[in-house]
């Protein structure tokens, strides 16, 4: 549950972004599934990597914006989540 959704940010009054880490990471990881069937069908690398700069990267770098509010406020857990998305992307 957030208090307020600003520039697509969920803020709560505690400054507790862990609804807002785990939803990323959570379409991340759906996105990267649907890498790893492409890479099935046999998408060559340069493709692959433009649906990966497409439909990933830009879902992280969109929260770049908020990082200088929110990033003091992640926890080591919420930072391992977003290293995750990128071991899983290798």
């Amino acid at each position: 549950m957030c208090d307020a959704k600003l520039l697509g940010v969920d803020f709560r009054h505690d400054f507790n972004f862990s609804n807002h880490a785990e939803s990323v990471v959570a379409i991340c990881n759906q996105r990267l599934f649907l890498l790893s069937q492409l890479k099935k069908q046999r998408l060559g690398m340069h493709g692959l990597d433009s649906v990966f700069n497409t439909i990933v990267l830009t879902k992280i770098t969109k929260i770049v914006y908020a990082l200088p509010v929110c990033f003091g406020y992640l926890t080591e857990g919420q930072n391992d989540m977003f290293k995750g998305v990128f071991k899983k992307a290798d």
